[in-house]
C-alpha cells in the first residue's frame, strides 16, 4: 500500500556484467591486443579497489589490455600500468558496452555513462544530478575469478565444454568487470516501478532468444548490494516528470525537494535499531552486520553511556518513556514476543533467555534515550547511526546537505 505523502524514489544496482569478447571489440582502439592470462603479480598490481578492500579484494580479475584506453577513468594509474607491466585494466570500455546494450533494447531508459567528470586532483566525481540514468564504476566492486565466471556462464548454458567449437560458447572469449547503474528520481508509483522493471529486464538479457545467444549477462557477487533512495518530492506540483518513453523530453533540473523532519527521521532510527535483527534476516548473510564491509547500525548503543543506571534499574525503568517518543516496549509484550517456543525449556536455557531479553531491553532504551537526546540535530543523527557509511542503513548522506535531510 502506498503512503498517503507522494514520495519518489532512487536505486543503486550493483551487479557484475559478464559479456562476450564480440561486444567489447567496438570499444578498444583497434590496434590493441587482449591478454587473458595474467600473473598474480600483474593482478596484484592492476587491482583497482580502494585500499580498505584489499583484504578481500586482493586481486583484478579481468582481462588486460596493451594500448591506452580512449576512454577516461583513472587515466593516471592506468598509464603507469602500462608502462610498468606493458599492459593495463579496465577503463571505461565496460561502461559503454554496458549503455550500448540499453540504446539497443531499451531507448526509453536513458542511460548517461559520461557523467563522472575529472576534478582538479584528477580524481573522477560521480553524477550529483539524476535527472537521467547513469551507469558508474564503483571502487568496492571486482570482477569475478575464473572459477566464478565458468560457473556463470555454465550454470546460465552459455557454455558446455572447453572443448566446444564454437567460439561463443568457450569461456576464454568471455569476461566480467562490475558497474553500478543508478537510476533517476523516480516517482513512487506504476509508472516508476515499470521503467525499473524495464532496466533489469535489459540486465536480465530476456530479449535473448535463448541462453546460448547470449552476449551478456548481468549477475552479483558477494560484493555486489542493492541501495534504495527514497525522497521527497519537487515543492512544484507542476514540475514536469517526463513521461515514461519520451526520451525527447527536454526537462529542467528538478527543483530543491522539501526536507525530511527531525522527529520522522528519529523514529526511522529507532525502528531500524530496535528491529534491524528482524531486517537484518530478510538479507543474506554476507549483507547482514560481519558479513563483506558491513557493519550494525546498533554500535553506538552496545555499551551503556557512564551516567547511564541500568544494572540498578528494573524492567519498567527500560520501558519508560517521555511522551514525544513512546514508550521504549512494554515489558509483558517484549517477554511474550522472546517467548520460548520449547515445550519444556531447561532452567538454564530459560535463564538465558531472560539474560538475552534484559540485555536486549537496555540496548533498545539506550538506543531510545540517544536518538530523542535533548538538542538532537540532522547531523548529530546521521553520526549516531553511521559513524561511517559501511552500515546496514547508511545515515551519512543524512548532513551533505547542510543538515536539510532531502533523501
Amino acid at each position: 500500500q502506498m503512503s498517503s505523502t507522494p514520495l519518489t524514489f532512487g536505486v543503486e544496482i550493483e551487479h557484475v556484467l559478464v559479456f562476450h569478447s564480440s561486444l567489447l571489440r567496438p570499444h578498444l582502439p583497434p590496434s590493441t591486443s587482449i591478454i587473458r592470462d595474467l600473473s598474480p603479480d600483474t593482478r596484484l598490481a592492476l587491482r583497482d579497489t580502494s585500499q580498505q578492500y584489499n583484504a578481500t579484494r586482493p586481486y583484478y580479475n579481468g582481462w588486460a589490455f596493451t594500448s591506452p584506453s580512449t576512454y577516461y577513468y583513472s587515466k593516471e594509474n592506468r598509464q603507469r600500468c602500462l608502462q610498468t607491466h606493458g599492459c593495463r585494466g579496465y577503463a571505461d570500455e565496460v561502461l559503454k558496452l554496458e549503455q550500448q546494450i540499453f540504446l539497443d533494447q531499451a531507448a526509453a531508459v536513458d542511460v548517461d555513462a559520461d557523467a563522472g567528470q575529472e576534478d582538479e586532483t584528477g580524481s573522477v566525481v560521480k553524477p550529483r544530478s539524476f535527472e537521467r540514468w547513469h551507469l558508474v564504476r564503483d571502487n568496492s566492486l571486482t570482477g569475478l575469478d575464473a572459477g566464478e565466471l565458468r560457473s556463470v556462464l555454465e550454470r546460465h548454458g552459455v557454455i558446455r565444454n572447453e572443448h566446444e567449437q564454437d567460439e561463443n560458447l568457450r569461456d576464454k572469449d568471455w569476461d566480467s568487470s562490475a558497474l553500478e547503474l543508478v537510476s533517476r528520481v523516480l516517482p513512487l508509483s506504476d509508472r516508476g516501478f515499470r521503467e525499473l522493471e524495464d532496466a533489469l529486464a535489459v540486465l536480465n538479457n530476456n530479449a535473448a532468444a535463448d541462453e546460448q545467444s547470449k552476449k551478456y549477462i548481468a549477475v552479483t557477487n558477494r560484493f555486489c548490494g542493492l541501495h534504495v533512495h527514497i525522497g521527497l518530492p519537487p515543492p512544484d506540483a507542476s514540475y514536469p516528470f517526463p513521461a515514461y518513453g519520451d526520451t525527447a523530453a527536454v526537462i529542467p533540473p528538478a527543483p530543491a525537494p522539501p526536507t525530511f523532519a527531525l522527529r520522522t527521521l528519529q523514529h526511522l532510527a529507532l525502528l531500524l535499531a530496535v528491529f534491524e535483527p528482524q531486517i537484518n534476516a530478510l538479507h543474506p548473510p554476507h549483507r547482514a552486520p560481519g558479513g563483506v564491509d558491513l557493519l550494525s547500525n546498533r554500535e553506538s548503543f552496545l555499551q551503556e553511556p557512564e551516567e547511564y543506571v541500568g544494572e540498578d534499574e528494573d524492567d519498567s525503568g527500560y520501558a519508560s518513556g517521555d511522551g514525544d517518543g513512546g514508550a521504549l516496549c512494554d515489558p509483558e509484550k517484549f517477554h511474550a514476543s522472546f517467548a520460548e517456543t520449547s515445550p519444556s525449556p531447561s532452567e538454564e536455557e530459560e535463564e538465558e533467555k531472560e539474560e538475552e531479553m534484559k540485555e536486549e531491553a537496555k540496548l533498545r532504551k539506550r538506543a531510545r534515550d540517544a536518538i530523542f537526546a535533548p538538542g538532537m540535530t540532522v547531523e548529530a543523527l546521521s553520526d549516531l547511526m553511521s559513524p561511517t557509511r559501511s552500515r546496514v542503513v547508511n545515515f551519512t548522506y543524512l548532513k551533505r546537505n547542510d543538515g536539510r535531510a532531502r533523501t
